[in-house]
């Protein structure tokens, strides 16, 4: 049985470049394809197709960039052995994986909550003075795990250039 050509359903990805002089065929071409799942770069003459090409050429590279950059940093968060906590104001932004495993926390029972709540109440004098003084010292406190059992961690701070705190745990032995 031969398939009627007016009734098949076209669909595709990826990127086609489109380059007609005339408005509306380009128009309607783009629409059908667009329609079809494609992305479609349109030009009306043979300049405007290659400065459409080099563009997206460009685009294109720097998203493979991006992604091998995203790739590496995954890399190097994983290998880390020390526990990376971004905080703003005091406030935690996020940890990374060693972080977790140390208090044996997701990184969601982290986010947004203080790092103070973390430190038993021997240490929560000497550890508030400490942070309001922003000294670029270490300081070692004990942090409560999930478990209830405490840890005895070694803390440096290092303050970025957006006021936002880098500060990496140590666990002490």
């Amino acid at each position: 049985e031969e398939e009627d050509l007016d009734n098949r359903i076209y669909s595709g990805r990826g990127t086609v470049l489109v380059a007609e002089d005339d408005e509306l065929i380009r128009k309607y071409t783009r629409r059908i394809l667009s329609d079809s799942g494609f992305t479609v770069i349109t030009a009306c003459d043979g300049m405007e197709a290659l400065a459409g090409i080099k563009l997206h050429l460009s685009v294109a590279r720097l998203q493979g960039q991006l992604r091998q950059e995203l790739d590496r940093y995954e890399m190097l968060e994983q290998a880390v052995f020390e526990g990376v906590a971004l905080a703003e104001n005091g406030a935690i932004l996020d940890v990374n994986s060693s972080f977790c495993e140390m208090l044996g926390m997701l990184k969601a029972d982290f986010c947004g909550r203080r790092l103070a709540e973390f430190v038993d109440a021997p240490s929560q004098r000497r550890f508030l003075h400490w942070v309001e003084s922003k000294e670029k010292s270490v300081i070692e406190i004990a942090l409560r795990k999930s478990d209830g059992t405490f840890l005895l961690a070694e803390i440096r701070r290092k303050i970025m250039t957006d006021s936002r705190s880098l500060w990496t745990v140590r666990w002490r032995w």
